[in-house]
């Protein structure tokens, strides 16, 4: 059942959970419409990384086969619905991988703050990946064989720029990524960019 409540709000998806992507991507099934779910606010590890099919294992043994609700607000770039899962005992899919130590919090895109305290006490506990002494995160994995190595306050920032540039970007931006390194600015705000001058790119802030 697809319940539609209005444009602004959360609209909610409820279906059997038919197959399992990785730690952070399924699909649901509502009658004969499939729906690709991307966990909101989360990023598990690629599944040829370390802990990658633990995630994954650890997501189907919750959901696999079972019906679920997902409260979702938008869509990403790939088509799919960026959505908090709940489980039939109320747990909440998103929040459960955070606390085992399977994903990251996704803070480029969600900043909840239950769900940082939620990664800050798996990393204290060192569960799943946080027993690495040094673990990589998702976002530097999948791009550290076609980019330059970026520092860690590119994928943290909300919005990067090159000095030498009057656009600024999101960091998942095909042209961010494009950015040497020595001319990287940061912003948290859109109205802090603005305040320098720079304008939003067409093709990561429309």
């Amino acid at each position: 059942l697809l319940l539609l409540t209005g444009v602004g709000c959360a609209e909610i998806i409820t279906g059997k959970v038919v197959g399992v992507t990785d730690g952070d991507t399924i699909d649901l099934l509502d009658m004969d419409q499939k729906y690709t779910i991307r966990l909101d606010g989360i990023d598990a590890p690629e599944l040829d990384q370390a802990f990658g099919q633990s995630a994954k294992k650890f997501t189907s043994d919750l959901c696999l086969g079972i019906a679920v609700t997902a409260d979702y607000s938008s869509k990403d770039k790939y088509d799919r619905y960026i959505a908090k899962v709940m489980l039939p005992d109320s747990t909440v899919l998103n929040e459960a991988l955070l606390s085992a130590g399977l994903a990251w919090h996704y803070k480029l895109f969600n900043m909840d703050m239950k769900y940082a305290a939620l990664e800050a006490s798996a990393k204290e506990q060192k569960l799943g990946l946080w027993d690495d002494e040094n673990p990589t995160s998702p976002w530097k994995y999948r791009n550290k064989k076609d980019e330059e190595p970026k520092p860690d306050e590119f994928y943290e920032a909300r919005y990067v720029a090159s000095a030498k540039s009057n656009t600024f970007h999101r960091p998942w931006c095909k042209i961010a990524k494009m950015i040497d390194n020595d001319d990287l600015i940061y912003f948290e705000t859109i109205e802090e960019a603005g305040e320098k001058g720079l304008k939003p790119c067409l093709e990561c802030n429309h």
